[in-house]
């Protein structure tokens, strides 16, 4: 199984998150029925802002 990472070194004044929404597995395409919650106002994403790694190259 994969994973995606994406990994922010500075916020965007307006972030976009787009939800995965099926699932593939096999032959099989599903839809993920799963419920989100996150708060609107008030959501603070500055302790995920990691450090951007300097190259050694």
């Amino acid at each position: 199984q994969a994973t995606k990472r994406f990994d922010l070194w500075k916020l965007p004044e307006i972030l976009v998150v787009h939800l995965k929404r099926f699932s593939n597995s096999r032959m099989l395409r599903d839809k993920i029925d799963t419920f989100v919650d996150f708060p609107i106002e008030g959501l603070d994403l500055e302790k995920m802002v990691g450090e951007r790694e300097v190259s050694g190259v």
